[in-house]
């Protein structure tokens, strides 16, 4: 497999060196703990270490990764599709229908991607054979354990030849390895320090009102993508009404939503129709969002683990980013936390500006025979959109969603009235 076309396909000129040390290491080592900072490229690092051993002309599954999270799960998907390689993969995760799910799994694709509950629901239906696998990759390891899956992955490795390659990654130190997943020897990759200049700027923000200061943050920072971190998802709701109510274009993550609301919110902040993510610590593992230009701690991370999960959403591989601690000078900080010494002082409060992008709702997917290349197709022909006035396209399973300029909206929608894609009637409406 040429990992030199496979980088570029993913839109990368050159390896970087966590990338490069993780291939070479792989090659000798079948058992691997990897150590990496969120953002530091680890998860392209894996996926071309562990491609370059597989058979493309044999079916069934070869790789399986593991993820704490949906979220990481679909990220991780993504990555691998963007290497545009021949091995073929499912994708399997809680929320998602079991039916779609079996039908892909028949296909026996070679790579899964899978939370370990709804992977092991699989195993036991008989749905899926892991007996010919050669290696298991477990993302966020250390969070894995802490979402309590260790019986899950204990009766997952059952399933799996004794002779699997695994690759435990973490972007903490990994204190515990259950016994299901020791190695005779694995070898430890550590660079959660690197010799690379830092492309994090920490800063405080020194606030006698904490929302007066976020929201003065925001203003400044206009259409800059931003990340605002609460610790309760009460927290998440009530900052995004007051912040609506201030003019500014937010919308909430967190636990308690439903999976179609957590993924319109993401579908949202990547395709420009938001300018900032309200989110609990949800948030803080598995979302690789480009151009993520500023974290803001509201509240105080609950841990340093989680403080760096969280700065990790910016400055991701070799781009620069911001992370900012607004606290107030009576507040106690946590033992870990240590303030920055730069000080950031917001402007007074700004105009606000609308976001360049809206996003449209489509009520037909992938498996309703709809590409990407239909949706552009007939925004350009139907909608009378430029190139330019289409933005970034995520197509689901049965729904697919479409970024167009904003000041476009109203047009379009008339000019699309009663049309039809591929001679179907598919409902297209403004997402709410």
């Amino acid at each position: 497999m040429n990992i030199e076309k496979l980088l570029k396909n993913s839109g990368h000129n050159s390896l970087l060196p966590l990338q490069e040390e993780t291939i070479n290491a792989f090659r000798k080592h079948p058992n691997l703990q990897l150590l990496a900072q969120t953002g530091s490229g680890k998860t392209l690092a894996f996926l071309l270490a562990v491609i370059s051993s597989l058979d493309v002309n044999s079916k069934g599954a070869q790789l399986v990764i593991l993820a704490p999270t949906r979220e990481l799960a679909l990220q991780t998907s993504e990555v691998f599709k963007s290497l545009r390689s021949p091995f073929t993969c499912a994708v399997c995760y809680g929320g998602h229908s079991v039916k779609t799910e079996k039908n892909e799994l028949s296909e026996q694709p070679q790579v899964i991607i899978a939370t370990p509950g709804r992977l092991l629901d699989h195993l036991e239906r008989k749905h899926i054979d892991l007996s010919k696998a050669r290696t298991a990759v477990i993302d966020e390891f250390d969070k894995c354990l802490e979402f309590g899956f260790e019986k899950e992955m204990a009766s997952i490795r059952n399933y799996l030849p004794k002779s699997v390659s695994s690759i435990l990654v973490s972007a903490t130190e990994i204190e515990y390895i259950p016994p299901a997943w020791q190695a005779e020897k694995r070898t430890t990759l550590d660079y959660r320090t690197s010799n690379q200049p830092s492309q994090l700027q920490l800063w405080k923000v020194n606030a006698e009102d904490t929302f007066d200061s976020l929201t003065k943050c925001l203003h400044q920072f206009q259409d800059e993508p931003s990340v605002v971190f609460c610790n309760y998802r009460e927290v998440v709701e009530d900052v995004v009404d007051r912040l609506k109510e201030s003019g500014i274009s937010c919308i909430g993550y967190h636990g308690g939503m439903e999976q179609p609301e957590r993924e319109l919110a993401l579908i949202k902040f990547r395709n420009g129709s938001i300018h900032a993510l309200i989110c609990t610590d949800l948030g803080a593992r598995g979302l690789d969002i480009d151009g993520v230009a500023h974290v803001l701690h509201y509240q105080f991370p609950q841990s340093e683990a989680a403080f760096v999960h969280r700065n990790g959403r910016t400055a991701r591989a070799e781009n620069k980013g911001n992370a900012y601690i607004i606290y107030k000078t009576t507040q106690d900080l946590p033992d870990y936390l240590e303030l920055p010494e730069k000080t950031f002082v917001p402007s007074p409060k700004q105009k606000s500006v609308r976001p360049k992008w809206t996003t449209l709702y489509f009520n037909a997917g992938k498996k309703d025979k709809l590409r990407k290349l239909d949706i552009v197709g007939f925004l350009s022909q139907q909608g009378k959109l430029k190139a330019d006035d289409i933005g970034k396209i995520d197509l689901l399973d049965h729904m697919a969603y479409a970024a167009i300029r904003s000041d476009k909206l109203k047009a379009t929608l008339q000019n699309i009235h009663m049309k039809r894609i591929k001679g179907k009637r598919i409902v297209i409406k403004k997402a709410k």
